[in-house]
Formats: structure tokens, C-alpha cells, sequence
């Protein structure tokens, strides 16, 4: 009669069991839920691979249009530079021709004779003579400091030219070839 009734009760037990409920709380269902926890973390993982890769592409492919458009500009820059050295040679060229005339002319100028009515006026004319003289030497002098200004800055604008082009052709190669390489590794897609 006592096995009867523990026979009874275990069976009623047994029927009243979701073994649904009880996978969830006991050690398959932790292990369930812990695998179900692992998948989703991996697919969350993959997905932001994917998405930070797909940033990193679309930031790659902006960076390659603005240093693109940053040469350009460099281009621009550089013959923009060379036009300036070459008009301010052409300048120079043409102001130490007529310095040549102007120091011929204050040097053949007659010498002033105290006694002539006319002296102050001709002493005035010499002065400024030299004066001008003297301000086409400065003038000379300015072109010729712009001049050396233009040709150092020449080689720096091409290397920053060049560094434009190797940082686009980098960006590129990792844009095309190591991200496409990579990106399977890494999401394993």
C-alpha cells in the first residue's frame, strides 16, 4: 500500500513535468541558452565587423575624394607658383635694365656749379634721381627675395603633391584588395 501510493504520486508527478520548462532551468537548458547566448553574440560580432568595415570602406572612399580634390589644389598651387617666378623674373630682367640706365644718367650728370642760378633746382632734380635710383634698387631687391620664395616653395609643393598621390594609392590598395582579404576572416562570410 505505501508503494502504491509513492508509485501514485511519482506517476502523478511525472504527468504534471514540462520537460520544456524544466530543459530551460536545468543544466540542457543552460547549456542551450548558453549556446542560443554564444550564436547571437557571434552574429552580433559579425554584423558590426560588417558594419565597421562598411564605414571604414565608405570613410576610405570620402578620404580618397578630398585628397584627391587636396592634389588638385596643389596642382593649381604649383603653377600658380611658377607663374609668379616666372613674371617676377621677367620683372626683375626688365627693372635692372632700366636700374643700368638710371646709374648711367646720376652718373653722367652734369656737375653742379654752385655759382649757377639754376643749381638748386639741378641738386634737387640729382636728389631725386638717386632717390629713385634707390627705391628701384629696393624695389629689385623685394621681386628678388619673392623670386627665391617662389622656388623653395616649388619642391615643397610637389612633395606634398607626391604624399597625396601615395596616401591615395594606399587608401586604395587597402580600400580594393586588403578589406575584400580580410573581411571573410573576420566575419566569416
Amino acid at each position: 500500500e505505501q508503494l502504491g501510493d509513492i508509485l501514485t504520486k511519482v506517476h502523478t508527478q511525472a504527468d504534471s513535468l514540462d520537460l520544456s520548462e524544466y530543459a530551460k532551468k536545468g543544466l540542457v537548458g543552460k547549456m542551450r541558452r548558453a549556446f542560443v547566448d554564444v550564436r547571437k553574440m557571434l552574429y552580433k560580432r559579425m554584423n558590426s565587423a560588417n558594419e565597421a568595415f562598411n564605414d571604414l570602406e565608405a570613410k576610405i572612399t570620402d578620404q580618397v575624394a578630398i585628397l584627391s580634390e587636396w592634389t588638385k589644389d596643389l596642382t593649381s598651387l604649383y603653377q600658380e607658383n611658377y607663374q609668379n617666378h616666372v613674371r617676377l623674373t621677367r620683372q626683375i630682367q626688365q627693372a635692372e635694365g632700366l636700374l643700368a640706365q638710371m646709374e648711367q644718367t646720376v652718373n653722367e650728370f652734369p656737375q653742379i656749379n654752385p655759382e649757377d642760378p639754376d643749381a638748386f633746382i639741378k641738386s634737387q632734380q640729382l636728389q631725386e634721381a638717386r632717390t629713385l635710383l634707390n627705391q628701384l634698387q629696393i624695389k629689385i631687391d623685394t621681386w628678388n627675395r619673392l623670386r627665391i620664395i617662389c622656388e623653395s616653395h616649388g619642391p615643397n609643393i610637389q612633395s606634398k603633391q607626391q604624399a597625396g598621390r601615395n596616401a591615395i594609392q594606399t587608401l586604395k590598395r587597402l580600400a580594393e584588395e586588403m578589406i575584400p582579404m580580410v573581411l571573410p576572416i573576420v566575419t566569416g562570410k
